[in-house]
């Protein structure tokens, strides 16, 4: 028995230096430099915005808070009848409550929520009334643009790592994956882990024309026509490499939304180079993603980065973390504010 435990300790011992010594659990176990953050308006703002990492009883309470921002209520001075929209139906519980309902009803569809009400991973995406010039009359004609934005954010981003970038599977839908190939020894001795490739899988979900109840144009800033639907509907993900002991074909799998992504495949999200990605790619008033992973969970919105430890308060985004952005260039990437 005493040689078994002996045995059992040794085995734990090699298996946790074999964690240790790996470079993906190495990368994606450091913290990001972090700050406090304690603007309660600007708190409000980016919580509500990814109101979907917050538990259930934290997301009631920025909705129903929201309207005291001063966003806001600068918003007002331009479009009164907004602001005494969303005042009257919250005055009759509607905001906060039954309209806090139906947000919840439809992010069903696009994401399964944990035990406490909230998701792993959040994305949206917020379009005004035109891009490239040319007017967004429909909803398809809004997940094409946005399908147009990202292949050309992933473009200049492929770019400025000096990587090849090619889309190979449902190239002309909404839910796509594409292969990257990295580069060069430069890239090499800026990250402590670096694949040789990676999948990054995007994937838009339904969109949903605004409402004048929706406070969404008074926090981005900018006149929002249409969104992609509540949790987690404009989302990319990167992964590196089976994470199973198995090396067959490639498998992808679709899930009820039709999202897709490879079957089996590690996460890169939140290594480094992953992480400096999702920042770049999110770095437009038009686009937000935030995730529970990685130290600590982050959230990425406009070239600024977020993060929380908990999630049980209104004010539950607490920190702005350090993630410099990838130096990207190219013709604009963004709708014109």
């Amino acid at each position: 028995m005493k040689c078994f435990t002996i045995l059992c300790a040794l085995a734990a011992a090699m298996l946790l230096s074999g964690c240790v010594s790996d470079p993906w659990m190495k990368d994606v176990s450091v913290r990001l430099p972090a700050t406090s953050f304690d603007n309660q308006d600007e708190q409000i703002r980016i919580g509500y915005l990814a109101r979907y990492l917050a538990d259930a009883d934290a997301r009631a309470r920025i909705e129903s808070r929201v309207l005291e921002t001063e966003y806001v209520r600068q918003w007002d001075a331009v479009d009164h009848s907004t602001f005494t929209s969303m005042s009257a139906d919250l005055a009759v519980g509607q905001f906060g409550s039954a309209a806090g309902d139906a947000l919840g009803a439809s992010v069903l569809v696009l994401g399964m929520l944990s035990g406490d009400g909230s998701l792993k991973y959040i994305s949206q995406a917020f379009m005004p009334d035109e891009f490239d010039g040319k007017p967004l009359r429909t909803s398809e004609e809004v997940r094409g643009a946005l399908m147009t934005m990202m292949d050309r954010r992933l473009q200049s981003v492929a770019g400025a790592l000096n990587a090849k970038l090619a889309c190979f599977y449902g190239c002309e839908s909404s839910s796509r994956i594409y292969r990257m190939v990295l580069g060069g020894q430069v890239l090499a001795s800026r990250y402590p882990y670096l694949p040789e490739q990676f999948l990054v899988a995007v994937n838009i979900g339904e969109v949903e024309a605004v409402t004048s109840t929706d406070p969404i144009s008074a926090l981005v800033g900018f006149p929002v026509k249409w969104k992609t639907q509540q949790g987690n509907s404009a989302s990319v993900r990167m992964f590196d490499k089976p994470a199973l002991l198995t090396r067959g074909a490639l498998e992808i799998a679709r899930d009820s939304n039709g999202f897709v992504s490879p079957v089996g495949w590690r996460s890169m999200d939140h290594t480094t180079i992953g992480t400096q990605i999702i920042a770049t790619l999110y770095a437009s008033p038009h686009l937000i993603w935030g995730a529970q992973r990685g130290l600590p969970n982050r959230i990425f919105y406009n070239g600024h980065a977020y993060g929380f430890i908990s999630n049980g308060r209104p004010e539950f985004v607490n920190k702005r973390l350090s993630v410099p952005l990838l130096p990207v260039t190219g013709p604009a990437l963004d709708t014109k504010r």
